[in-house]
């Protein structure tokens, strides 16, 4: 279980961000069942900021975020080693609605120059 707290010492803060930013949180621990070894891999990404006046160290803040994504994982069995990547559904589900829309408006468009007020309209021939 993670500690939640918050540390106001900025020494303390640091010391818990390095201690968070391991190898682990990009490949993750090896799992071997029945002669097959799984190695999960995860695409992590963080940030970190603050500030607060110069003149007092006892002011500010300092903060930091770190996210982990898994991106898959190898397979090793036997002599054979596979990558199976992870599947994201809502990225991919969010993807797919956004082709969606983008279709639904291009026939928006070609279907409104179609019947445009700058083409006239086509009448049949009298005889």
């Amino acid at each position: 279980m993670t500690d939640r707290t918050a540390p106001t010492d900025r020494a303390a803060l640091l010391d818990r961000i390095q201690t968070q930013l391991t190898t682990r949180l990009v490949v993750g621990e090896t799992v071997e069942r029945n002669g097959t070894t799984i190695v999960p891999l995860t695409r992590v990404s963080g940030g970190a900021g603050g500030g607060g006046p110069a003149a007092s160290d006892d002011t500010g803040g300092l903060g930091f975020g770190l996210r982990a994504t898994p991106v898959g994982a190898y397979v090793l069995r036997e002599d054979r080693v596979s990558w199976r990547p992870a599947l994201d559904l809502t990225r991919l589900l969010l993807r797919a609605w956004t082709l969606a829309m983008v279709l639904v408006a291009a026939v928006c468009v070609v279907r409104s120059r179609g019947h445009g007020a700058g083409r006239p309209a086509v009448r049949g021939r009298s005889r």
